[in-house]
């Protein structure tokens, strides 16, 4: 009798199982997992916070303050490897959404159990909007995005809710797990208290005014949290942090995670897709659009549309909002049979696809070479640089974009792409080794200069050296090679 009880609640949970087993199959290591991890373990061994830079030969000399508004995962993601080995990533990936899911669940229960269909369906999309998942901060962002929802929709629907004030403390450890994105905690809150002040009736949209112990709530809320996230090793510099990102025009248009969305990219058209069934039942139910829908709604198309990055937060956002107005549908058996079938399969089907994602980012005798050549003024593509940082290679760049957008970054992207007087650029930077990726401009410049040589060419890597500088090791471990 219990079991049919809870029929519904055990469908949901299976499908929730099945789909992140699914994002298992295209988990993979991101350039940014490498230098994350190298943080951690540093940081760790040496009994502080990083907030200068440590891995850059270029930027040592500087000494640049380092917003490392990221330390907290860091630190944990270290110490997880310590018991999980090269397990790790996938670990953070599986658990990390396996939370997320039942958060979204659990928090939104007597909604998506009045639609099974719709949220059959809804779970099982959500896996085009995290392919190819990479172990990094915003996963746990993402787990604290779906708490702040549920924190403020349970006031605006009970005034007598306290619930709110746990807010401010998941703001705390935000900040130091993902502080870039910690501030949609404090635009949230607002968003909601705005609001609040609102009472009218026209066309689709619907706004119905808060009490004055709600507003007072999310008033109190609102400066406890901006005080909570400068409870951090950056203190305010946190609250500005992700501004001064956003507003990095170069940055944001050279790299792909921060570009905007495009008819002509794939990630534009599975935004779309999620518009598109978001939309649906927001414009076929009979219920007006509530006023703070209506906002949200507008704020996270706006951010999916001005960054790729955000699109994950708008299917947690559209969560919270869409089951406001999805319709009642009769659950039938035979559907519920055979979904479970269809999701027991997908469950087995990952289970016996799964395997651990390659972690070599640079071919082993790339690194081998390096370690015993230790370059004073090694070039790196980008994309190499926290692979490289993970063997203990100083790099000229590497992931951490926003460190190095007021000192080299352009410079890099103008050699890469030979833009401008790039000679110059050669000239004032004098490397003696060049770890390239093909396909650049640069790599087709290195190649056909008597200026440089190959030492070692494999798959889509090349290691150039300048003529001028002697290399004994790797002349020797060619010639072994040959």
């Amino acid at each position: 009798m219990k079991i049919k009880k809870y029929r519904k609640e055990l469908f949901i949970v299976l499908i929730i199982f099945a789909t992140t087993s699914l994002l298992m199959l295209t988990a993979r290591f991101g350039n940014d997992f490498f230098w994350h991890l190298k943080s951690g373990e540093y940081m760790i061994r040496n009994h502080l916070i990083l907030r200068t830079d440590v891995f850059s030969w270029y930027l040592k000399s500087f000494h640049p303050l380092w917003i490392s508004h990221e330390w907290l995962f860091e630190v944990l993601l270290y110490q997880s490897s310590l018991f999980l080995g090269d397990a790790t990533g996938v670990v953070w990936i599986f658990l990390s959404f396996l939370l997320l899911f039942f958060i979204l669940f659990f928090t939104n229960r007597k909604k998506m159990l009045q639609n099974i269909y719709y949220t059959f369906f809804w779970f099982l999309a959500s896996i085009i909007f995290v392919l190819n998942t990479t172990p990094r901060p915003f996963l746990v962002s993402n787990i604290f995005l779906a708490i702040t929802f549920y924190l403020l929709y349970d006031l605006k629907e009970n005034e007598n809710s306290k619930k709110i004030y746990i807010l401010p403390l998941f703001a705390i450890l935000w900040a130091n797990i993902h502080g870039g994105s910690s501030n949609l905690s404090y635009i949230l809150i607002f968003v909601f208290y705005f609001c609040s002040h609102f009472e009218f009736n026209k066309g689709k949209v619907i706004a119905k005014e808060g009490t004055k112990l709600q507003k007072r709530k999310y008033l109190f809320a609102f400066f406890l949290t901006i005080f909570a996230i400068c409870i951090n090793p950056h203190t305010w510099r946190m609250l500005l942090y992700p501004y001064q990102n956003m507003h990095d025009i170069y940055m944001i248009s050279t790299i792909s995670e921060w570009r905007s969305l495009s008819l002509n990219d794939t990630s534009s058209l599975v935004y779309l897709f999620l518009l598109v069934i978001s939309f649906i039942p927001l414009l076929f139910s009979s219920k007006k659009i509530d006023l703070t829908d209506f906002i949200l709604i507008c704020m996270f198309v706006f951010l999916g549309f001005k960054s790729v990055r955000f699109c994950p937060l708008s299917y947690i956002a559209f969560t919270y909002i869409v089951f406001n107005y999805v319709g009642k549908k009769n659950f039938s058996s035979v559907f519920s049979t055979a979904m479970a079938v269809f999701s027991c399969i997908l469950i087995l089907i990952s289970i016996g696809s799964f395997q651990l994602p390659k972690k070599e980012k640079v071919d082993s005798q790339f690194i081998q070479i390096l370690k015993e050549e230790k370059p004073k003024r090694l070039y790196n593509s980008y994309d190499y640089g926290g692979y490289l940082i993970y063997f203990d290679i100083p790099v000229f760049i590497d992931g951490r974009a926003d460190l190095y957008s007021q000192y080299n970054y352009q410079d890099y992207y103008n050699l890469s792409y030979l833009n401008g007087n790039y000679l110059s650029i050669l000239n004032k930077y004098k490397f003696d080794y060049f770890l390239v990726e093909k396909g650049y401009p640069i790599t087709y410049y290195l190649k056909n200069n008597d200026h440089y040589e190959v030492l070692l060419e494999r798959g889509k890597t090349i290691l150039f050296k300048t003529k001028e500088k002697s290399d004994s090791f790797a002349l020797n471990y060619l010639m072994n090679l040959k």
